[in-house]
């Protein structure tokens, strides 16, 4: 079965009335289709998808399907590519999934998939759902700490942002946008191991980070993790999975990391894992009945 049998998709711009995205006869564009075929993005008129701006490059990447999977390639020399706010190799294909937030230069796009069952006509217009493992970290003490250091702290809340999303894109997961907007980071992943694996490099690194600050200024994060349904509408994403990692999140400790008992469960057997059951104090859900501590991973 060829690639335009597997999966479908669409690059849509944001906002949807950029001024930027032009289509043929330099039309406005609301989405290009995702054909079978590479399909360049850039400055000039001869690609495939034409953004007019000064800070995207004359052919600045590629788009390509694999094995029903699609991959971004970055072929500037000046201007950046991001994906989820990563910034993307060059001449290393990055492989993309449905709802990525992918960036040339300036200009943002969003990435829609779909499979061949579904109606091509309806299914980038309806909110995407999707299966997903949920990781909700939350700073301990942050208003504290602003009162102490406002600028300090939000300075290392963004090196602690970036740590994230470096370690969601090694691990195919992404940071949502509502994490520039406070204290909480939420991150989606698509398998529980990449998700948890993703969460103790997370973890190890912001302990590394605050070696260099003194204990009161450090920032500390807890975490909890979910797996569950998801809606992403707009920019933002809503669903019991994400309500549940962050009712988890706080019944740890700081540094710890506690998971539900779904995703324990995903886990039995796996030798990487060991977890340690407790009761939450005050469980929302019966998803919250009984939760699991990280103790030990290799």
């Amino acid at each position: 079965m060829g690639v335009a049998n597997a999966t479908r998709g669409c690059l849509t711009p944001v906002p949807s009335d950029a001024i930027w995205a032009v289509g043929p006869g330099n039309n406005r564009i609301s989405s290009w289709t995702l054909r079978e075929v590479p399909m360049t993005i850039g400055r000039a008129i001869e690609c495939d998808i034409v953004i007019r701006d000064a800070s995207v490059s004359r052919r600045h990447a590629t788009l390509t399907w694999r094995d029903g999977k699609l991959f971004v390639t970055h072929l500037s020399g000046t201007n950046p590519t991001l994906v989820n706010g990563v910034p993307v190799p060059r001449d290393e294909p990055t492989e993309l999934s449905s709802t990525d937030t992918l960036q040339v230069g300036e200009a943002h796009f969003k990435i829609l998939l779909w499979n061949i069952e579904s109606d091509a006509m309806t299914k980038p217009q309806a909110p995407p759902r999707a299966l997903a493992v949920v990781l909700a970290a939350d700073v301990v003490g942050y208003t504290a700490l602003c009162k102490r250091d406002e600028t300090g702290t939000l300075r290392r809340f963004h090196q602690c942002l970036k740590i994230f999303r470096q370690q969601a894109q090694r691990n195919r997961g992404r940071v949502l946008d509502t994490g520039e907007k406070g204290d909480c980071v939420y991150s989606l992943y698509h398998s529980v191991v990449l998700a948890l694996s993703a969460a103790v490099a997370i973890r190890d690194d912001i302990i590394e980070l605050n070696r260099e600050v003194p204990p009161p200024d450090r920032i500390n994060f807890r975490f909890g993790m979910h797996c569950g349904d998801v809606v992403f509408e707009g920019q933002g994403i809503r669903g019991d999975a994400i309500n549940t990692a962050a009712h988890l999140q706080a019944e740890c400790e700081p540094g710890r990391i506690v998971v539900s008992q779904r995703i324990q469960q995903e886990l039995a057997g796996h030798s990487l894992f060991k977890f340690d059951a407790f009761r939450p104090s005050n469980p929302k859900n019966a998803g919250e009945a009984v939760a699991y501590r990280l103790v030990a991973w290799k």
